[in-house]
């Protein structure tokens, strides 16, 4: 998979051209899996609701392109590895998913995409090391929810156990099509 199909699969795993503001999600209004908060570096200023709600699919894949370049997760010799990282760093930003993959290598997880961690990358079969990934993933995700029981919309359940399904199930369709 190239850098445009990586793209592309996550442009459509979250959710394509549909607009979601929901008042439980951290991220805030979001098309093309892509928030007010992560755009501002990109455009070096504020993005409002309504910036993202116009946003293009020429825009996103540009932004996109442009965090791949900027994170150094473009730098990932590992096409299958590279697709993990970015997902997850597009799901929670690239310094957690950074972090998942050093502890997944066992080298320091400070969150900074180095020459250490890229240089460790392609020591370990590429199935191999999205499975300790995914493991990592899973027990970050075990923690949010366990830690954050924010209940912003008000339904009873705490906000990251109802996108906890969500979460996995994206994360076991990754995990299938890579074993």
């Amino acid at each position: 998979m190239n850098d445009l199909e990586i793209i592309e699969r996550i442009i459509a795993d979250e959710g394509g051209e549909l607009f979601v503001w929901n008042p439980a999600d951290p991220g805030g209004a979001t098309k093309w899996g892509i928030t007010a908060r992560g755009l501002k570096p990109y455009w070096n200023h504020d993005v409002t609701p309504e910036q993202i709600r116009t946003l293009t699919h020429g825009d996103a894949v540009g932004f996109y392109f442009w965090l791949l370049k900027s994170t150094k997760i473009g730098q990932i010799v590992n096409e299958t590895v590279r697709w993990f990282v970015f997902d997850a760093a597009v799901h929670m930003g690239a310094t957690q998913a950074t972090k998942l993959l050093q502890r997944a290598l066992h080298v320091k997880d400070d969150g900074i995409l180095g020459p250490v961690t890229l240089a460790a990358t392609p020591y370990l079969d590429g199935t191999k090391l999205c499975r300790l990934f995914a493991v990592e993933q899973m027990l970050f995700y075990g923690r949010l929810a366990a830690k954050n029981l924010t209940d912003a919309d008000r339904d009873g359940i705490p906000d990251q156990l109802e996108f906890l399904p969500g979460y996995l199930n994206r994360l076991a369709r990754k995990m299938r099509e890579v074993s």
